[in-house]
């Protein structure tokens, strides 16, 4: 479980508190009370995620309010997509001396990668055979 907390300028504190790697839960004070944004995300085939976002006010906060702190979530939630549809796997990456978790995580997350995942490239020929209708002996080149 990782935990972040950041100050947005004068407005907003927020706590960023992240359990496993499909759970993200945003626990923020405004000037108008207290949100909590729940961000899920659910492997649902090769290359296909389900991502479900949920606000939990309290009954005395306008719904516009909430509705803007979600938008402006998912702003941002998009444009963190293309980062993760481009990343690769490094053995041995290089750290930064502000990533002293990042060691502690990649060994946490090893444990959902067993003798039987399937790498990349059998996903892609997998998604082409099952979501874009080609024969079995497909080949994709790159």
């Amino acid at each position: 479980m990782m935990r972040q907390k950041w100050v947005l300028p004068g407005e907003v504190d927020v706590k960023i508190t992240q359990c496993g790697i499909s759970q993200v839960f945003l626990e923020m004070r405004t000037p108008v009370g207290p949100l909590v944004i729940v961000e899920t995300v659910t492997p649902v085939s090769p290359l296909q995620l389900r991502v479900l976002h949920a606000v939990y006010t309290p009954s005395y906060m306008p719904a516009v309010i909430a509705k803007v702190i979600l938008y402006v979530t998912l702003w941002q939630f998009e444009k963190d997509v293309p980062i993760w549809s481009n990343k690769i796997y490094k053995a041995k990456p290089i750290l930064a001396s502000a990533d002293p978790g990042i060691p502690m995580y990649r060994r946490w997350t090893s444990q959902f990668n067993t003798p039987d995942s399937i790498s990349f490239e059998e996903a892609m020929k997998q998604h082409a055979r099952d979501a874009l209708g080609f024969t079995t002996d497909a080949t994709l080149a790159w």
